[in-house]
């Protein structure tokens, strides 16, 4: 099934397309990554990775629930 459109296509434009190439760039810092499985992780101790070179600690706490631990600098 094919839908017509009564507008040319040079007219559809989205917002999206709007912004410029700069704005659109992905941050790569932004997004959400997995870096263990909960069961691998250490029930009695910290659990400390670096993700783009930023030290984090995952951890938990007395009601044995994960809380992370990071630090980032501000320049």
């Amino acid at each position: 099934m094919t839908l017509a459109s009564k507008q040319p296509i040079t007219e559809q434009v989205t917002a999206t397309s709007l912004l410029s190439e700069i704005e659109e760039q992905f941050n790569w810092k932004e997004c959400w990554y997995p870096v263990t499985f909960v069961q691998d992780l250490p029930k009695d101790r910290p659990y400390a990775f670096s993700l783009y070179d930023e030290p984090f600690v995952l951890f938990r706490n007395e009601e044995k629930l994960i809380k992370i631990m990071f630090q980032r600098l501000l320049i």
